[in-house]
């Protein structure tokens, strides 16, 4: 097993594959992947996703940025609330990427005793009073969009 605890990971300009970290990273940036399944383990700090297209990913991190992003669907963990900037057509769900040694990978991490709030994502485009049009948060039962 490769120890990534203190690495950073660039996942960029990917079309239609699926990658699939199995281990603790330390920061991911991710840029330009179109139509891809990207699932990523526990990570110690941030996630920034940037001008993805028609993606599916499953993370689990304290802090998840996502900009110039549409029609993707996140399974996620956030210790912190998610923010989207310049986004549209996305979905938020609880995460459900599971591997052997996840757990111990939550405990390193800091995420293993943390609330999930993947429910309270903050549109920094949208500073109205109702509900943004650019995210839907689906829960658990609710039917597939």
């Amino acid at each position: 097993m490769i120890d990534c605890s203190k690495s950073s990971f660039e996942i960029k300009g990917n079309e239609g594959c699926t990658i699939e970290i199995q281990a603790l990273a330390n920061c991911i940036y991710m840029s330009g992947n179109r139509n891809c399944i990207i699932r990523i383990g526990a990570v110690r700090n941030s996630v920034l996703i940037d001008d993805c297209h028609g993606c599916t990913f499953e993370l689990l991190t304290h802090q998840l940025r996502i900009h110039k992003t549409e029609k993707c669907d996140f399974h996620i963990f956030a210790s912190s609330k998610p923010i989207i900037e310049n986004c549209s057509e996305l979905t938020f769900s609880k995460h459900r990427f599971d591997y052997d040694g996840l757990e111990e990978d939550l405990k390193n991490s800091g995420l293993k005793d943390k609330e999930n709030l993947f429910e309270e994502v903050q549109d920094f485009n949208w500073l109205k009073t109702e509900k943004s049009p650019n995210f839907v948060i689906v829960k658990s039962g609710d039917p597939p969009l």
